[in-house]
């Protein structure tokens, strides 16, 4: 189902008004990859929606590394992580989206 417009995506991923998502781009072991619009800068970003976040430990410290490595690393053949957001309630904190450049 790669590629396909959702007209409700908006809907069921909560980043806020910054950012428009236009279609899921893919599916990976963490969740969701969708293809976003940042309202503020008209750039396009891939936003990966991760879902059951502490669910697995062993996956989680699989987040924070990959998370930690994007944002530090800056090569042109690597995509740089823009922003992370955690939404919905911080007692629950079960989800939360990576923001990155777009491909």
């Amino acid at each position: 189902m790669s590629g396909v417009k959702l007209p409700m995506m908006e809907n069921m991923l909560n980043v806020g008004p910054r950012y428009k998502v236009l279609k899921r781009i893919g599916t990976g072991a963490f969740g969701m990859v969708c293809e976003a619009i940042n309202t503020e800068t008209n750039e396009r970003v891939a936003i990966k929606h991760i879902t059951k976040l502490f669910e697995d430990i062993a996956d989680s410290k699989r987040l924070l590394r990959e998370i930690s490595i994007l944002k530090t690393l800056k090569h042109p053949c690597v995509v740089g992580v823009t922003e992370v957001i955690v939404s919905g309630n911080t007692e629950k904190f079960n989800e939360c989206y990576i923001v990155m450049e777009h491909a």
